[in-house]
């Protein structure tokens, strides 16, 4: 039962996403990704995505579906409701707000230790390059 509403979402979304930036054929969509996007596909393969018959797509074409319509990879495969990539900063800031004074002390401060652990990384290789 749970694998039939992933598939329904899937296969939703993806025809809701391309109706919206205008492309109402699916001809027209296929021709827009092979020329616009760099991406060799035919109106098949998205017609079977489109109706989730095809169990396995692309991991490629989905990346750049999702990039073209602006959406996390997990949204248009069904996997999460958000439908906006958020940015790091955009998220850590929402996070942030959210956190008791002590919660944002502790992850600055993880933040920092993680910068350090990077730092002294790139020191050692560095050092192992000469």
């Amino acid at each position: 039962m749970e694998n039939k509403i992933y598939k329904n979402k899937c296969r939703n979304r993806i025809r809701e996403l391309r109706v919206a930036k205008g492309f109402n054929s699916l001809r027209e969509f296929t021709r827009f990704i092979n020329n616009q996007l760099g991406f060799k596909v035919s109106i098949a393969t998205i017609s079977l995505l489109e109706s989730h018959r095809r169990e396995n797509p692309f991991w490629e074409l989905i990346d750049v579906l999702a990039n073209y319509f602006q959406v996390s990879t997990d949204y248009l495969m069904g996997r999460t409701d958000y439908n906006i990539k958020i940015k790091d900063e955009e998220h850590l800031a929402r996070l942030k707000k959210q956190l008791p004074p002590e919660a944002e002390y502790a992850m600055q401060e993880f933040y920092k230790k993680m910068c350090k652990m990077y730092a002294d990384r790139e020191k050692r290789k560095k050092m192992a390059a000469c």
